[in-house]
């Protein structure tokens, strides 16, 4: 029966059914069953079992419902991708070093009360893309928290229905995480609005995302009255402004350090009302400006 099994991965095996009412290890810290062909509704008591897991992984399935998370005191990675869930698990019972949560592509209607997320201090990583039906705002606590001890530097929430003003980020919150890179999904939420962030600098490699925003606005040059939006992001990988409402004279890639190349990585402002500038390397989705 290995009553101290640690670890258990099946990862595209051809498994199918529901998840096993049987497995019962208070041991096992590991569980990955990923692109596999698990059905049904995850059950209310399933990872009681299992008061040592860590980390979990039950990505492209087809599980419905919502994620038990009572017993998830030592969880640290979360990750049910490529689902059909449409609850999200009670956070107020999962573990405060919680570090990563993976809820892309599946059923989500709401966003989970806002508290909910203050308790998860450790908390870096949250992706929530192709939640279609994803209704409510982003809360202030998931990007500004001075009870967080590091700010969630990796957050996906594109092709949802999200609504309301992206959050800023405090420059001391960043300040405390400069030597990390930094990816922000906002795109595809036609109700969210704002402008482009000015609080940011010394950030080492940034990817964003704010493609098919209309209701984002201003202009790229006076947002920054504390210096150039190139003198706070010293390198980037991929922006993405294509179709949003940004406005002004185009940022200068000269002034980077790393500049990002043509390709997979680029800067994409097709459809945006921008001034380019002639010595910047502007990378369009179909041709260059």
């Amino acid at each position: 029966k290995l009553p101290k099994l640690a670890t258990i991965e099946f990862r595209s095996s051809g498994i199918y059914g529901t998840l096993p009412n049987h497995l019962n290890h208070s041991f096992l810290k590991e569980l990955t069953i990923y692109d596999n062909k698990l059905v049904g509704t995850i059950a209310p008591d399933f990872f009681l079992r299992f008061s040592a897991l860590t980390n979990i992984g039950v990505d492209h399935n087809s599980l419905i419902g919502a994620v038990p998370s009572r017993n998830m005191t030592k969880l640290t990675s979360l990750s049910f991708s490529d689902n059909r869930l449409s609850f999200w698990p009670s956070l107020q019972d999962t573990s405060s070093n919680l570090a990563g949560i993976d809820l892309q592509s599946n059923s989500l209607i709401k966003i989970p009360d806002a508290a909910s997320f203050a308790l998860l201090r450790n908390l870096n990583r949250l992706m929530m893309r192709r939640n279609y039906r994803l209704q409510g705002t982003i809360p202030n606590v998931w990007l500004n928290t001075p009870a967080r001890t590091t700010p969630i530097t990796q957050m996906d929430v594109s092709s949802c229905s999200l609504s309301g003003t992206i959050p800023e980020i405090p420059l001391d919150t960043l300040d405390l995480y400069a030597g990390n890179s930094m990816y922000y999904g906002f795109s595809a939420n036609p109700e969210l609005s704002g402008t482009f962030p000015s609080t940011w600098k010394n950030i080492p490699f940034l990817s964003l995302d704010m493609a098919y925003l209309p209701k984002m606005s201003g202009s790229l040059a006076t947002m920054h009255p504390n210096g150039s939006i190139e003198n706070k992001i010293r390198a980037v990988h991929t922006l993405h402004l294509e179709y949003s409402g940004f406005t002004g004279p185009m940022l200068n890639l000269t002034a980077f350090s790393a500049v990002p190349s043509y390709g997979t990585n680029g800067i994409y402002c097709q459809g945006c009302l921008l001034d380019f500038c002639g010595t910047a390397r502007i990378a369009e989705s179909s041709n260059t400006s």
